[in-house]
């Protein structure tokens, strides 16, 4: 369940930058917001049910600075 719902949040994240960029520019810092908070729960997905250390090793490693964007894309938004 957690895994679809991430999935779904990316892929409506980036359906929010490709059709309101050109009308609301703050879209994209909330879509960065989404995307940074859906792979940080994928990341917990693939650790607690998982198991599979090659997907560990890509989700923490790769997206690990993606998370700490959560901050300041909140801040830029508001």
């Amino acid at each position: 369940m957690l895994f679809t719902i991430s999935i779904i949040t990316i892929f409506a994240a980036i359906l929010l930058i490709i059709f309101n960029w050109k009308q609301n520019k703050n879209s994209i810092i909330l879509a960065i917001l989404f995307i940074s908070l859906a792979t940080y729960a994928l990341s917990h997905y693939f650790c607690i049910f998982s198991n599979n250390r090659f997907w560990i090793a890509i989700f923490y490693n790769n997206f690990s600075p993606l998370w700490l964007l959560t901050g300041p894309c909140l801040f830029f938004y508001l």
